[in-house]
């Protein structure tokens, strides 16, 4: 590959990568934009997947929480998916108050088995 060919390589990439960034800031909420055969979701359809979410912040025990409150504790998302008032992480989730959110999903774990939900 001669210098040339790869320059205009790169600049087809950086292009296309553009492109694609364009298309995830801009797209509608049904859209999906495929990058290196990776489909992804735009920004409006993350947002419309948060419709009736509440964010909460950081996860704190003796807090009341209603089903749809979104809180964190370690970098990862958690959902209220009953109203309750919490006790410790691992007791919410352990008995199913609250479930890991990932992306419009629900991973939740219920004496060691795993369900997925996707609508909460």
């Amino acid at each position: 590959m001669t210098t040339e060919t790869g320059l205009r390589k790169a600049i087809n990439d950086v292009t296309a990568t553009a492109d694609a960034m364009k298309q995830i800031r801009e797209g509608g909420e049904e859209a999906r934009v495929e990058v290196g055969g990776r489909q992804y979701q735009t920004l409006a359809g993350i947002l419309s997947d948060l419709k009736g979410f509440t964010l909460r912040g950081d996860w704190a025990g003796g807090t009341a929480y209603t089903r749809k409150d979104l809180m964190v504790s370690g970098g990862v998302v958690y959902v209220a998916v009953e109203n309750h008032t919490s006790t410790t992480l691992a007791a919410d989730l352990d008995t199913g108050k609250i479930a890991v959110y990932q992306q419009g999903m629900v991973f939740a774990s219920v004496k060691n088995t795993l369900a997925v939900m996707t609508e909460v």
